[in-house]
């Protein structure tokens, strides 16, 4: 279910604005937070926007993308060309040491959207 809020804001002249409606889009593994914003004259234009966008967003999100806990690990792992040889060594070892053993077989549900 995406989450969203709605708001108003009081301008520097002591009067109010709009009714802003902010809900957060699903999130793509390992993409950026993104939310969508919009202004309406009403609250309850604003709450009925809101219901409708999470009602879509619910409908639409697909799970077609399902790896293993180690499986994306050891991606993330050969990645890191960005990083300096001792961090690389540390990671790796962190990573078959403690993690791939204790989630190492969970998959990962990544969810896209269209």
């Amino acid at each position: 279910m995406a989450r969203g809020r709605t708001y108003r804001r009081k301008k520097t002249d002591g009067s109010w604005s709009r009714w802003y409606a902010v809900i957060d889009k699903p999130v793509e593994c390992g993409a950026r937070r993104r939310q969508i914003t919009r202004a309406f004259d009403t609250q309850r234009e604003a709450h009925e926007w809101l219901a409708f966008q999470s009602m879509n967003a619910a409908g639409n999100a697909d799970t077609d993308s399902e790896i293993l806990v180690s499986q994306w690990l050891n991606e993330w792992l050969s990645d890191q060309a960005f990083t300096k040889p001792s961090t690389q060594a540390t990671n790796r070892s962190h990573a078959d040491l403690y993690l791939v053993p204790l989630l190492g077989q969970l998959a990962m549900i990544c969810s896209t959207t269209r």
